[in-house]
This record gives C-alpha cells, sequence and structure tokens, in this order.
C-alpha cells in the first residue's frame, strides 16, 4: 500500500525526537523495531502510545491513548483535529478529512501535537490490523495526514513506518500483489504505467481489481502456492482448509512439509531461503542479498525457478536462467527499483529503495466498529496479526517454538484474554470456559488473564482464531455477550 515513507537511514528511528506509535504489543511483534525506539528513549525522545493495552512500549510512553480494538483512527483523527486547531487551519485544508470543531480535543492531545510538531523528527509507526477490513491502510493513511500537517512529511528522517507482519512482505507488496495496485504503487487504472507494463510483459492488463487472498482460494479451480501457508496465514483460519480441499488442483512448492503441503494434490520440493538467491525489502526500504549458504538437497531448486518454469509451460511467462535477469525486469516493472538491479547485480549485500519525494497523503475514511450495547457490552478482537508459531521455520525448530507448543498443549481448545475486572464482572475463573455471543454466532472458549488489557475487550490469539469465528465473523472485531458457564 503506498505510504509516505522516508527512511533514508536505519538509525533515523532511533534519532526520532517524537515517536508516535499505534500499539501492537511492538516488544514482541517487532523486537528490532523496539530496540531502536528504546535506544530513543535513552537519548531523550518521547513515546505516544495509542492501543487497548498496557503492553512494555505502552509503560514506557510519556503520553499513552487508551482506545478499543479497531477505534485506534478514532484516537489519530482527533490528534489530526487537534493538529489542525493548533495550526489554524480547517478541514478543508486537509483534503475535507476532518471539521476540528467538531471533535473535543483534549489537553492530552494538544500536548500529543505540540510534541510531534515541536520535534525536527518525529516517526509514525503503524502495525499489521488483522480487525477490520481496509483498518491498516486507513491508519496509515490517517498518520500521513497527521505527519503533512505537523510539517513531518517527505522532511528527511520523519516518515509513517508500516510495521508488516511478515518478512519480506514490503517487497512483495512493492511487486504489485495487492490486488488493486500495479508494481510500484502504480493505479490499475489505464496510463503511462500500464502501457509501460504492457510493453514490457507483452500483453494487455486489465483495469478492474483481483481478488485477494481469501476469494481467490474460495473462487478458483486451480491453485499453485509458492512457499506459504493459507491456513497459517489468513483471517479466515480454519475455513481456508476447507475451502483448499475444495479446489480441484492444488499444487504447491515449499521446502517444508505445512498443512498446505499436505492437502495438495502436487507438492514440488524447492530451495529454502539460505539454499538460494534472491532478495528481501525490509520495512524501512533496504533491499538486502541473499545468496545461498549451501546446495539445496536431491533435486530441489530455488522457488522462483520452478515458478518460471511452470509459467513457461503454461504461456504467461518466460524462462529465467538466474536471479540477474529477474531483478532487471524489476528495475523495469517497478521504477524505484531501478538503481538497486544495477547495485545488487554488481555483488553489493544491501541497498535501499529510492523513494518518491512530493508524496501526499491518500487520505481514507475511518473505519466503523461493531457498536457495544447493554446487551452486548464487551468487544472481541484478534490479539495479534499472525501466527508465529506456525511459521515453518518456527515450527521445525523445538527452542523457537517451545512457547507455541506449550500454548496449544494447555489449551487445546483455544483461549481468549480477559482483564481481571471483566473476570470479576462476570463471574468467569482461569481456565474455566465461558459462552462468547454476538450477532454472528456463539462459541465456548476458557479465558486467562491479562492485567494490563482494558476493561471491555477480550482478545484472542490469532494460532487460536479458528475457536471462535463463528463469534468473529469476517471482520475479527465485534461487540460480544459473555456468559457464565
Amino acid at each position: 500500500m503506498p505510504v509516505c515513507n522516508r527512511f533514508r537511514e536505519p538509525g533515523e528511528i532511533e534519532s526520532s525526537e517524537t515517536i508516535l506509535l499505534v500499539e501492537g504489543d511492538l516488544s514482541k511483534t517487532h523486537p528490532q523495531a523496539a530496540s531502536s525506539v528504546m535506544r530513543a528513549l535513552e537519548k531523550g525522545a518521547r513515546l505516544i502510545t495509542i492501543g487497548c493495552c498496557r503492553t512494555q512500549m505502552a509503560r514506557l510512553a510519556s503520553l499513552h491513548f487508551e482506545s478499543g480494538p479497531g477505534s485506534e483512527g478514532e484516537v489519530i483523527h482527533s490528534l489530526v483535529a487537534a493538529a489542525l486547531l493548533q495550526s489554524g487551519r480547517n478541514g478543508s485544508e486537509a483534503g475535507g478529512y476532518t471539521d476540528p470543531r467538531t471533535i473535543k480535543v483534549t489537553a492530552e492531545l494538544r500536548q500529543a501535537v505540540a510534541w510531534i510538531a515541536g520535534a525536527k523528527r518525529a516517526t509514525f509507526m503503524v502495525p499489521p490490523a488483522i480487525g477490520l477490513r481496509d483498518q491498516f491502510r486507513k491508519s496509515a493513511s490517517t498518520l500521513a495526514t497527521l505527519a503533512a500537517i505537523t510539517g513531518h512529511l517527505n522532511r528527511p528522517g520523519s516518515g509513517v513506518l508500516p510495521l508488516l507482519a511478515r518478512s519480506n512482505a514490503r517487497g512483495a507488496c512493492d511487486m504489485g500483489v495487492a490486488p488493486d495496485w500495479l508494481p510500484g504503487y502504480e493505479p490499475l487504472a489505464r496510463g503511462p504505467a500500464q502501457s509501460r507494463l504492457e510493453d514490457l510483459w507483452g500483453r494487455r492488463l486489465p483495469s478492474a481489481p483481483g481478488m485477494d487472498a481469501q476469494t481467490l482460494i474460495q473462487s478458483v479451480s486451480g491453485l499453485i502456492i509458492l512457499a506459504d501457508d493459507p491456513p497459517s496465514v489468513l483471517p479466515m483460519g480454519q475455513l481456508a482448509t476447507s475451502a483448499l480441499r475444495k479446489v480441484e488442483f492444488v499444487a504447491v512448492l515449499d521446502a517444508f512439509v505445512t498443512p498446505t503441503v499436505e492437502l495438495a494434490h502436487v507438492a514440488l520440493p524447492i530451495a529454502s531461503f539460505a539454499e538460494t538467491e534472491g532478495t528481501i525489502t525490509c520495512m524501512e526500504g533496504r533491499v538486502q542479498r541473499l545468496c545461498a549458504a549451501t546446495d539445496p538437497p536431491g533435486e530441489a531448486r530455488a522457488g522462483w525457478r520452478a515458478l518460471a518454469e511452470l509459467c513457461a509451460r503454461v504461456g504467461p511467462g518466460a524462462f529465467y536462467g538466474s536471479a540477474s535477469p529477474i531483478r532487471d525486469e524489476i528495475a523495469q516493472a517497478a521504477p524505484r527499483y531501478a538503481g538497486v538491479a544495477a547495485v545488487l547485480n554488481e555483488g553489493w549485500s544491501e541497498t535501499r529503495v529510492s523513494e518518491s519525494d512530493g508524496a501526499k497523503p491518500v487520505l481514507q475514511g475511518r473505519a466503523t466498529v461493531a457498536p457495544q450495547s447493554d446487551e452486548s457490552p464487551y468487544v472481541l478482537a484478534y490479539g495479534d496479526a499472525f501466527d508465529r508459531g506456525r511459521d515453518p521455520l518456527v515450527w521445525f525448530s523445538p527452542t523457537l517454538s517451545r512457547d507455541s507448543r506449550s500454548e496449544r498443549r494447555l489449551f487445546p481448545g483455544g483461549f481468549v484474554e480477559i482483564s481481571q475486572q471483566d473476570a470479576d464482572t462476570v463471574g468467569a475463573h482461569v481456565g474455566r470456559p465461558v459462552r462468547l455471543v454476538s450477532d454472528h454466532g456463539e462459541a465456548v472458549v476458557p479465558i486467562r488473564l491479562r492485567p494490563e488489557l482494558k476493561p471491555g475487550v477480550l482478545l484472542v490469539p490469532y494460532s487460536f482464531r479458528g475457536q471462535v469465528e463463528s463469534v468473529l465473523g469476517e471482520d475479527g472485531v465485534t461487540a460480544v455477550r459473555v456468559e457464565q458457564i
């Protein structure tokens, strides 16, 4: 997704004077980013956090704004209003995004905006959101609006930093895997970018958006999956397994025996990341070159090579003899990678994606959350955005998978986290099941206490989302009633 990100050096987070963090338990989900924030705090930076839980980062923050799951955008929206009022502007100067006079601006909001506007360098960090649809894009867009109003948009050393859930997720987005963008975040509408790609690939490109992954696996009759495990990744969880079983033909290319491999009609072994050549683009835009540390076993080959050969046989692709021509084609398809191919082809191990100056935020509307009521006074949401315990590189490591395996043994039916106050109100006890009831359906799961959690909020670990799919529905955030059993 296109966001305004202008980080030039890895140490610029550490040199920020003010950091605004939309919390997703940063110390657990992105420990390296958390370390950079910690070093910035040691240098005197101010940290502002937004979230439903008093995490390690929130406890270190100069200001913490408490919000419910899916409602973080409301706090950012209020910060935009406070910034407009402080600068003497009106909503029309922010694209009509908000009328600051309709927002209650507290002293804490004014203080936060003063710290952001007064900083020479500011970082705006937003985590992956598995909840309301399009929430991540809207939150990032609103942060970009706040950055623009406070003078940090495109300022060297300042920027909006999306904290994506998986390694190389930014690289995949740069390549155009999103259903509504071309490589380099060019729009699908007819224009110079589409003409350039049609000339490059010799094929006419559609102008209509494609399908996202969840829709795709429920709609196609044939599927090729490269080094991925949809049931472990997609929010639909167990439904993804059912959907894959209904696909007429599934071919999986992977280095590990995942649940998806076991469902496949054909499984082709490929090299792991340590046995192949390629690149990874981190969230800061650094492109790191991967070199094979050893040869893959047996007849396994690099994933890109196997996929290219398959595509060449069915028509839509050409064969590549090495990674170099792939990098050259990427440079033509996504111009911001033009300098990357030349540097990496010369043997350098790391370079950076060029960033476009003068970028403007694409303003998005606010997401809406299922309202709480006397009938359903609690909000149920995912506690994180990725089942790291099911990642093959973790699952097949006894040390790294220890915590994940222990949780699954202790709670084979899953669990939800609840505050002590809510547990007392409901009369529930740790480890004992409760019934969760929403407009979507109901489920029975045990509870586990999380003292720092905001009252009124229940969180379910992403790895146990299958146990509450009937309650959450498609959005991943919903109002629920909790009943003692």
